[in-house]
């Protein structure tokens, strides 16, 4: 197979908001920006999506891609048969899908071997060696998401609760919060309706107060850096093996990691329709 027609390929990131993808064709390469759906929660909606894009590549290029390898980084599509079900719906002979949790990794790492701590309103933690990588966690957070913005919002909620009660040390943060929500019964009632999101908003405000050097603050955030740790640890890190943090909360945390961890940190390099494009490359050449 000839390099040229190796760098025929398209890729796709499409996420629970937004659809990104690229074309890249007789030296040319054409983008796509648009709507996107999580596959687990809108199966439909997202095979939608992801048609959109292909049919809006095609149009941009004027050109017949439908037999062209294309790599679809897919939000939700967390096990064989969603993404059985999604290549079966495009209009592709040559196409994978994958959990976009890869091409993020991937992305970041641009290619190389390393770690990733994901942090954002969600969490994930994953190793990329050789080409192959394995993640663990992002299973929400009734069931995981550790050290995410919407663990942060539920552990400060919970720790104002602890405070109060004497079970953990007192802050004027803790105390704030308390009385902000209304007390007990108010902190109770607003945990009962709060989506993961809603406990996220949360998130900036805990950051806000460790840089003020509140001790409630800085529990919260030390308790999440052990459990990165800790992820990290099984997924196998030792100390120099190379560490990414992304996530609107990579900032927030660096301080709090060990030396030998901040001293193996290593920017991110790209997104995830980077990662995307690295990996419809290595679908293209028979290497995913």
């Amino acid at each position: 197979m000839s390099s040229d027609h190796l760098d025929q390929h398209i890729a796709i990131d499409c996420g629970g908001t937004n659809c990104r993808a690229v074309l890249r064709l007789d030296g040319r390469e054409f983008e796509y920006r648009g709507r996107g759906a999580n596959a687990f929660s809108h199966l439909d909606r997202s095979q939608e999506c992801l048609r959109e894009a292909i049919a809006a590549l095609a149009d941009q290029s004027d050109a017949d891609i439908r037999d062209l390898p294309c790599y679809v980084s897919l939000a939700g599509a967390i096990d064989a048969r969603i993404q059985a079900s999604v290549e079966a719906a495009l209009p592709l002979s040559r196409v994978v899908v994958q959990e976009d949790c890869m091409a993020a990794v991937v992305g970041a790492l641009d290619g190389a071997d390393g770690y990733v701590a994901a942090l954002g309103t969600g969490s994930f933690f994953a190793r990329s060696r050789g080409g192959q990588v394995r993640h663990i966690g992002g299973y929400g957070l009734t069931l995981g998401d550790e050290a995410s913005g919407a663990w942060i919002g539920r552990a400060l909620l919970a720790r104002a609760l602890m405070a109060e009660d004497g079970r953990t040390e007192q802050s004027a943060f803790l105390h704030e919060v308390f009385e902000e929500f209304g007390g007990r019964s108010g902190i109770i009632l607003a945990a009962s309706t709060m989506t993961p999101a809603d406990f996220a908003k949360l998130a900036p405000r805990v950051t806000d107060a460790d840089l003020a050097s509140d001790s409630g603050a800085l529990g919260i955030l030390s308790e999440g850096k052990g459990l990165i740790m800790q992820a990290l640890s099984d997924l196998g890190w030792q100390s120099g093996d190379a560490l990414c943090l992304t996530g609107g909360l990579a900032d927030a945390y660096e301080s709090y990691l060990p030396p030998d961890a901040r001293a193996s940190l290593v920017p991110p390099k790209g997104d995830g329709l980077a990662g995307a494009v690295i990996l419809a490359e290595r679908f293209a050449r028979g290497a995913l």
